[in-house]
């Protein structure tokens, strides 16, 4: 069995002192995915994404927003309603990320 998903999230960072980046730099990331999920056995699942991304970078004085396209690849198990997955997040050469998610999956019926 198959599912069509929808997922947005939101990833924020902050500059650490001692990088290249400024302590007081921030950068946000706003990604909205469509994919497509296939059910294996055992509750395992696999799914790739597309979409968009919206990344901003602030500092005192300064703000710069871009949108990118973007993509992910995740593997998973759900039991009980709990979504275990690993996900690799990509905008090409501007932003990569990997992620473990833990969430609880609920029905609207």
């Amino acid at each position: 069995m198959a599912q069509l998903t929808l997922t947005v999230g939101y990833s924020s960072f902050q500059g650490k002192s001692g990088t290249i980046f400024y302590t007081n730099q921030t950068l946000s990331l706003l990604p909205v995915l469509a994919g497509y999920r296939y059910n294996l056995p055992e509750h395992l699942y696999a799914e790739g994404q597309a979409g968009v991304g919206l990344l901003t970078q602030q500092s005192p004085g300064y703000s710069y927003t871009q949108t990118n396209a973007a993509a992910a690849l995740s593997a998973g198990v759900i039991m009980d309603g709990f979504d275990l997955s690993a996900l690799i997040y990509t905008e090409g050469h501007v932003m990569n990320q990997f992620a473990i998610k833990l969430a609880y999956n609920f029905s609207f019926k």
